[in-house]
């Protein structure tokens, strides 16, 4: 008999469960380190992004073909094991099934926060001293980079990032959420490539992808304080949270919660 080549949406629910357990059992050092290795391959897909962005005529068209490209970050992500901030807030589903504890959820958040920063900040490192932004590509591409830097800072407002944060994350998350589906890595894989390329199309705001333009913007010299970029990156975080949530909870009382009373 052929083996069915998805997970029911009952299964992804209790899958989501179980690898959050999975999540907050490893050891804060492994943790950290999961996150440095996501933060530094969202700081790279950010990059071919930038690029390709930055050196196309149309700027149209190279924003769609850079969100295209994009994804590739979450793909090595997912298929590598590695602990991105805004698809571990997916754990809260645990907590609501009571399987996972609010301490040790929140733990696992700042962790992998911490470790994206410091993945993101080895980025930031190695392609300033790549000078990959700089040094044989089109000027434009160091503009375009400050002048996303500025925007984010100087132009959006406080409730703007908030909830352009909660569209992120319903999109990331939710994408995450939707390749526990597939049991083949091509249905992961195409999966992540549409949810991830409408997020870059859409220009929300992800915490961690902040972390990189608003540092690479700071680095060559985008006119903005390390305090609006602090409070960017708070305002983008809580936003991602709820975001998260917005994705978790529902599907909890949809697909297990719902289950348990059936049972009783």
């Amino acid at each position: 008999m052929q083996q069915p080549r998805m997970l029911s949406a009952k299964e992804i629910a209790n899958e989501v469960v179980e690898v959050s357990k999975y999540k907050v059992s490893r050891k804060n050092s492994v943790v950290l380190i999961s996150g440095m290795l996501a933060g530094l391959f969202i700081g790279l897909g950010y990059t071919v992004y930038l690029l390709v962005y930055g050196q196309m005529s149309d700027p149209y068209v190279g924003k769609v073909v850079g969100s295209f490209l994009f994804p590739i970050a979450l793909i090595l992500i997912l298929l590598t094991g590695a602990d991105l901030f805004t698809g571990n807030t997916l754990i809260a589903k645990a907590c609501f099934k009571k399987e996972v504890k609010v301490s040790a959820y929140i733990k696992n958040l700042v962790l992998v926060w911490v470790g994206n920063l410091l993945g993101i900040l080895c980025a930031i490192g190695l392609l300033y001293g790549a000078r990959l932004f700089t040094n044989g590509v089109s000027p434009t591409v160091a503009e375009n980079i400050m002048h996303i830097a500025e925007v984010k800072i100087h132009t959006l407002s406080t409730s703007e990032v908030f909830f352009r944060a909660i569209l992120c994350n319903i999109l990331i998350a939710g994408g995450v959420y939707v390749s526990y589906a597939a049991k083949d890595v091509t249905g992961k894989v195409l999966l992540n490539v549409i949810v991830v390329a409408v997020f870059a199309l859409m220009g929300v705001e992800h915490c961690i992808a902040n972390m990189f333009v608003l540092g690479m913007g700071k680095v060559l010299g985008a006119d903005i304080t390390f305090g609006g970029i602090g409070w960017n990156l708070f305002i983008a975080t809580i936003g991602n949270i709820v975001g998260g949530f917005i994705i978790a909870i529902p599907y909890y009382f949809n697909f297990i919660h719902a289950y348990k009373k059936q049972q009783v």
